[in-house]
């Protein structure tokens, strides 16, 4: 039951972890190449990196942990980007921060809220790995406790066919020597 849980909990859990992780690196590596990408001017590794922001950050806005106050603004912020074709990331976040949206507290609140659901995810695998610890625990105590109950019955019942033994010994030995005795008293009183 053990290699049961163990696998059926680290084969579940991580794969949220890691998918949790990733986006927070992914968005710090996203907040980190849109702040680059207003100070530097069409730099082509700033471009490929948006590119690649754009790609993920896609697949970010479909996540159930996003909250929904954010989804308007991260679909329009990926939709100017592919309007552009990401040619002029710098324009596309320059454009959606002068509009008040603001796509890096956007980015920023989404990150927190990944870091929070990762965070509340490792809580819940600690919470569960410590349940289960502890009725592990408590079952193997109950275990001990039971073989130890089974093989004190199991001496008592070995007592108790040896004591019944003995009994049935003497009862037989009791019996031999009364036949023996009345035996011995009509032989005694026939004479």
């Amino acid at each position: 039951t053990t290699e049961i849980y163990t696998l059926s909990l680290h084969d579940a859990l991580p794969i949220s972890e890691k998918e949790l992780t990733d986006t927070v690196d992914s968005l710090g590596r996203a907040l980190i190449v849109l702040k680059r990408g207003q100070t530097f001017l069409q730099h082509k590794d700033t471009q490929e990196e948006i590119a690649k922001l754009v790609t993920v950050l896609a697949t970010i806005s479909d996540a159930a942990w996003v909250p929904e106050q954010d989804r308007p603004r991260l679909q329009e912020f990926l939709q100017s980007a592919e309007e552009d074709g990401a040619t002029q990331p710098q324009a596309t976040v320059s454009a959606y921060e002068s509009q008040g949206g603001g796509i890096l507290d956007t980015l920023e609140d989404i990150k927190a809220k990944a870091e929070e659901s990762l965070s509340t995810l490792r809580k819940k695998e600690m919470e569960s790995s410590h349940e289960y610890e502890m009725l592990k625990m408590s079952l193997d105590t109950k275990i001990a406790d039971m073989k130890a109950r089974l093989r004190d019955a199991t001496a008592q019942r070995q007592r108790n066919e040896e004591a019944k033994a003995e009994a049935a010994e003497e009862v037989a030995s009791v019996k031999k020597s009364k036949a023996a005795d009345r035996k011995s008293t009509r032989l005694n009183s026939s004479h």
